[in-house]
């Protein structure tokens, strides 16, 4: 599906002997509707005081009407992502009495993989095969429009037991990966991670010293989004007291490897050499998170600044057509997440990994030269679009204090942070593909495969719509720039190719839908009938050019009577 103003970035992953093409991940949104003023009262969404915020834009795939499903079986399916959860979030205290610590549920992070180990032993109500979730997976379970998180999984979704004391924090599978120190300076190697199902804040602690809950999980069927694996390859060495390779029967995130696969090059430094694509959810964010600032911005603040600045500067960003776009933000909880590496080891700077990391994938972000935390407390926080709703007058922030990727909140006018641009997104896919090699010529859409003899030679382009110019269809290979088509001559290894157009919007009213009026609106501001207005323009300049025109107008009116059907989610 298609969001807004979206540039939609296909990922198509070309196997031999097995030649297939799939989507990028997507997304969902972060359950945010509701935008608030700086102090924390709500305020219309569509006002100016709700502008750029979570709550306004929507951005990421829309959740089903009904997301959760208790089944008669002691499990809460989750239609949005396929996951199937323990529906007695506490399972612990109820089930198992006499197991360590389960008097009150809380364990040490070992004990709860042998607890998940233990149910699959027992094959409790049918399965063996149960795991403590990802980090990923148990950020999943956070609404960020609800103030009591606990409450709302409980008494809307359906679970039980959700943890409703001060502490609420849960243990997912995945280890703190890498070297550093936390904000005392201590050191963080046997870290494991956490999310606080009560306010939903995302932390790691101490393996040992420290315990937390356990909520079970497995995988269903197909959701309406595949989340992403974390990154981790590696398991945590109780005995050694170190990452290992060896991870067979350890129940952990780097054995489950749970969540869509990365593309083998995650990032794509795009030919214009300041913005990079994120080959696994299409998102496009600027190369340096700083961003170069156009001259029409300089009077806004702008580096490290309060949350509302952090809106002001990203409405500039879109006033002057900041690298030729109009539709940069300031990304959502999910969005600035989805850059986490939680496999990630590099140590140099020690506490710097994140960055680190980004910066060898063809980022430039700052980092200092030292190494404690207050050196790098400033260069990895970044404000995120959405507010932290049990306290509206702050916002989610990530990468605070020990650049590991911890996500804590934020006043919004007292604490300044950095801003980091992004844009388009995956959201769709409705593109076909020809495929054609010396003895083959076959069409394959994303959920299609073709399977072709190691060594051949493959020609790919799209095929020939109707609105393929309106669209600008493309074909982006990592490292190779853009072009419509590609020729692969002696394939013998997976190819990494990215379908790229143009999302068209057309939703002029802003009613949520693509009618027959919006097709009239923007004809009427093709003819000069009516003014044009930077939100029209966003919305009616379907082939992006930077005018409203005629064959705008028809684009939208093919898509309001279904002629043109490329599953936009407005």
């Amino acid at each position: 599906m298609l969001t807004k103003n979206a540039l939609v970035a296909l990922l198509a992953l070309l196997t031999i002997p097995g030649l297939a093409l799939a989507d990028a991940v997507q997304l969902p949104r972060t359950g945010q509707t509701t935008c608030y003023t700086a102090d924390g009262v709500s305020t219309a969404c569509s006002g100016t005081s709700g502008a750029g915020q979570d709550g306004a834009l929507l951005a990421g795939i829309a959740w089903p009407t009904t997301r959760f499903v208790v089944n008669s079986n002691g499990t809460v399916t989750d239609k949005l992502t396929g996951l199937i959860w323990v529906k007695d979030a506490n399972l612990m205290t109820t089930r198992d009495p006499s197991f360590p610590g389960s008097s009150s549920g809380l364990v040490g992070w070992q004990d709860a993989l042998a607890y998940v180990a233990k149910l699959n032993t027992d094959k409790y109500l049918g399965y063996s095969d149960w795991r403590l979730p990802n980090i990923n997976e148990l950020k999943s379970l956070v609404n960020a429009e609800q103030a009591a998180n606990d409450t709302w999984l409980t008494a809307t979704v359906g679970f039980t037991n959700v943890q409703g004391q001060s502490y609420q924090w849960y243990w997912s599978s995945t280890f703190l990966s890498g070297t550093g120190t936390n904000s005392s300076n201590q050191a963080v190697l046997t870290g494991a991670w956490q999310v606080n199902l009560g306010d939903g804040g995302v932390g790691y602690a101490d393996m040992a010293a420290t315990t937390a809950y356990v909520v079970p999980v497995r995988t269903g069927s197909e959701g309406t989004v595949t989340l992403p694996r974390t990154g981790q390859t590696t398991c945590f060495d109780f005995s050694a007291t170190a990452p290992t390779s060896t991870c067979t029967g350890t129940g952990q995130d780097g054995e489950q490897l749970s969540g869509a696969p990365w593309p083998a090059s995650r990032f794509t430094v795009n030919s214009d050499t300041t913005t990079v694509t994120d080959n696994l959810t299409a998102l496009v964010w600027t190369k340096d998170a700083t961003a170069t600032v156009p001259p029409a911005c300089t009077l806004i603040p702008h580096g490290a600044v309060t949350f509302g600045d952090a809106l002001s500067y990203i409405a500039c960003l879109n006033t002057a057509s900041f690298l030729g776009h109009n539709d940069w933000r300031l990304p959502n909880r999910n969005e600035l997440g989805s850059l986490l590496n939680y496999g990630y080891s590099g140590t140099t700077p020690t506490i710097g990994n994140m960055a680190a990391w980004l910066n060898a994938s063809g980022f430039s972000l700052p980092q200092a030269s030292g190494t404690t935390t207050a050196d790098h407390a400033a260069d990895f926080t970044y404000w995120t679009s959405t507010s932290k709703a049990i306290l509206p007058y702050t916002a989610w922030s990530t990468w605070s204090v020990d650049a590991h990727g911890v996500m804590s909140s934020s006043d919004k006018s007292s604490t300044t942070h950095n801003v980091w641009p992004v844009r388009a997104g995956q959201y769709g896919s409705f593109v076909t593909v020809k495929l054609k090699s010396s003895t083959t010529n076959a069409a394959v859409t994303p959920a299609g495969a073709l399977t072709l003899a190691p060594g051949s030679n493959v020609h790919v382009e799209f095929t020939t719509l109707a609105y393929d110019v309106l669209l600008n269809n493309a074909w982006q290979r990592p490292g190779n720039g853009i072009a419509n088509s590609f020729d692969l001559t002696n394939v013998t290894s997976d190819q990494n190719l990215m379908a790229v157009f143009a999302a068209p919007n057309g939703d002029l009213s802003g009613d949520g839908k693509v009618t027959a009026a919006d097709a009239l609106l923007a004809l009427r501001a093709a003819v000069l009938l009516d003014p044009t207005t930077n939100a029209t323009l966003a919305k009616g300049d379907m082939n992006k050019n930077g005018t409203m025109t005629a064959p705008d107008a028809l684009l939208i009116l093919r898509l309001a009577v279904g002629l043109v059907n490329p599953a936009i989610a407005y």
